[in-house]
């Protein structure tokens, strides 16, 4: 073992101010949760509803570079939280041994209580301090970048989703049109074969008064017959009798060619209702096209857009998407590398301001907020880094701009009207 990761430093434990300054953003953002940190500065100043999360971390982070009320609060918290893990680490009195524990907690996936109890351990050397924030650091690296991962997964679900709603909606409507013509149709069948059914009973019952008619007039022949009827009346029996049997074949082909209409209706009835049984029946899955519409862009007419901050490898698409608008574009990394002082010229050549916020210094955030406040222009804080929230408040600006356009030359227009 390397004589580099033993330590002879002091027994008595840093404050939290104490320590280096680039352990507080690690500190205030892992060991504690946005609702104890707001709770906690609202105990030291007024906390309103306009101030963001990240307003609230960056006055706790300065705070701590110096004894103050709130530092102190901060500090007492830490101890009371983490208590259990300190009197576990203090009983650690090397640096090796310190740098196992948290290994085994880097494992367990709990890191807030071992780092406070590493940071201000009497015998933490400033190697071991530059191991567990690079771990820390890169571990919210990772978890941002997870983030962004399944953001992105859920806004194409989002946009499947819609899809889907509408070929849903689209497929509902005309199975719906397609019922309802069928429904129509079948009472309009179901009309006729009951207008149908009632001419056949109504000739049913012209035949059987016509059938008892030539029966009473075969008995009235029968006996008069019997009585030895005259020639005449025989004659006009006769007569009699064949009308009637010739009205009664007349009726009784008139029934059997309503009996084979009523019987073609109800098989023409029987084959809509089964072709709309059939058409309702919910189909197989069709494959849906999961390319994206595109949203037709706003241009920016000009307008000079200064992005403050965001990754590195996505500032030519950031600016691909200004030009192509007809805009300007404008970078400033927001003190990572390029001059700080610089931000102050920049901010002043831009209509306006797109922010970074997670990927730029505290000191460049509050130059930024300060300097667009006192001069009026517009300026989006974007949490997330990402190309869509980019082209969102791109989209948003661009709206802006144009109504802010149209509403100048309706005044015009009406200036040359009055004069």
């Amino acid at each position: 073992m390397s004589t580099d990761l033993m330590s002879s430093a002091s027994s008595r434990r840093p404050r939290l101010w104490e320590l280096n300054q680039k352990c507080h953003c690690p500190v205030i953002g892992v060991c504690f949760g946005m609702d104890e940190i707001r709770k906690l500065v609202g105990k030291v100043m007024n906390v309103s509803t306009q101030h963001n999360d990240f307003d609230i971390h960056v006055t706790a982070v300065c705070a701590c570079e110096t004894r103050t009320r709130l530092s102190s609060l901060l500090h007492k918290e830490l101890e009371r939280k983490y208590k259990l893990y300190i009197q576990r680490y203090n009983k650690v009195k090397d640096v090796a041994g310190l740098l196992a524990l948290w290994r085994e907690a880097m494992n367990m996936g709990d890191i807030a209580g071992p780092m406070w109890a590493i940071f201000s351990h009497a015998c933490c050397t400033e190697q071991l301090l530059n191991t567990v924030y690079g771990d820390v650091h890169m571990l919210q690296h990772q978890v941002g970048a997870g983030h962004r991962v399944e953001q992105q997964a859920h806004l194409r679900l989002v946009q499947e989703n819609a899809i889907l709603s509408r070929e849903l909606a689209d497929i509902q409507n005309r199975f719906t049109q397609y019922r309802d013509e069928r429904v129509l149709e079948v009472a309009t069948l179901n009309e006729q074969l009951t207008a149908f059914k009632n001419d056949m009973i109504f000739h049913e019952n012209l035949a059987k008064r016509h059938n008892n008619e030539v029966d009473h007039l075969r008995e009235m022949l029968a006996d008069m017959l019997a009585d030895v009827a005259s020639p005449e009346d025989n004659l006009r029996l006769v007569n009699s009798l064949r009308n009637a049997e010739s009205e009664n074949l007349v009726l009784k082909t008139k029934l059997d060619e309503l009996e084979m209409r009523l019987v073609e209706t109800e098989a023409a009835n029987h084959l809509l209702e089964t072709e709309l049984a059939h058409k309702l029946m919910p189909e197989n899955e069709k494959q849906v096209s999961k390319e994206i519409i595109p949203i037709n862009a706003v241009p920016l007419n000009g307008c000079t857009v200064l992005c403050v901050g965001g990754m590195g490898n996505a500032t030519p698409r950031y600016r691909k998407l200004v030009e192509n608008r007809g805009g300007v574009f404008i970078h400033h990394d927001g003190g990572i590398e390029e001059n700080i002082n610089r931000l102050k010229s920049v901010l002043a050549a831009a209509d306006a301001v797109i922010c970074q916020t997670g990927c730029i210094s505290h000191n460049a955030y509050w130059r930024v907020k300060e300097q667009c406040k006192r001069t009026g222009k517009a300026c989006s804080f974007v949490a997330n880094p990402s190309l869509n929230s980019f082209l969102q408040v791109l989209d948003e600006l661009a709206t802006q701009r144009s109504g802010l356009a149209d509403a100048e030359c309706a005044s015009l227009g009406t200036s040359w009207q009055a004069n």
